[in-house]
């Protein structure tokens, strides 16, 4: 699924600032590892830039690699993971869990997903917890593949730290 990483309480997190990283995305998702005409797979590896823009750091920019295993007809695992290199502090943020897919028409799914979720604040700390999202996966045509959906993330900081640097140039 295509779409830009949620944003916690501290929004330390990386997401999509531009139309050609989506893209970028899009033309990655668009070939995955077995796919056919008529059948979305769920057996995908995708690779990606990402940029972070958190609001109390300077911008960064990292990469991010995500996939799928197909367990069942509807059912899929998922995993990710990317790292953002900041001026203050660098992000790496973890994700595994189980999907749900069910077909709504032709090439066409409804997906949503629950699992662990864990982002390291490099010297700042720690935070984990859980993700649910939510979204639509479809076919445009044999060869292309368009997904959209909303992700929620509620994270448990560990340490108790709490992030006052001001934002350099600020």
């Amino acid at each position: 699924m295509i779409a830009p990483p949620p944003r916690t309480g501290h929004n330390p997190e990386a997401r999509t600032m531009s139309l050609r990283s989506l893209i970028v995305a899009a033309l990655l998702a668009a070939a995955p590892l077995g796919a056919h005409a008529g059948d979305l797979s769920y057996s995908t590896i995708e690779l990606g830039w990402q940029r972070s823009s958190p609001d109390i750091l300077e911008s960064g920019d990292g990469f991010g690699v995500r996939g799928t295993a197909r367990l069942t007809d509807n059912w899929h695992v998922y995993a990710g993971y990317g790292r953002t290199d900041n001026e203050i502090a660098d992000l790496s943020d973890t994700r595994v869990g189980v999907g749900y897919n069910l077909a709504i028409a032709d090439d066409w799914d409804l997906i949503a997903r629950v699992g662990y979720e864990a982002a390291d604040f490099d010297t700042l700390g720690d935070a984990d917890g859980y993700g649910v999202e939510i979204g639509v996966r479809g076919a445009i045509d044999p060869a292309f593949e368009v997904a959209a959906g909303v992700r929620h993330r509620d994270l448990d900081v560990e340490g108790g730290f709490t992030l006052v640097a001001p934002k350099p140039g600020a």
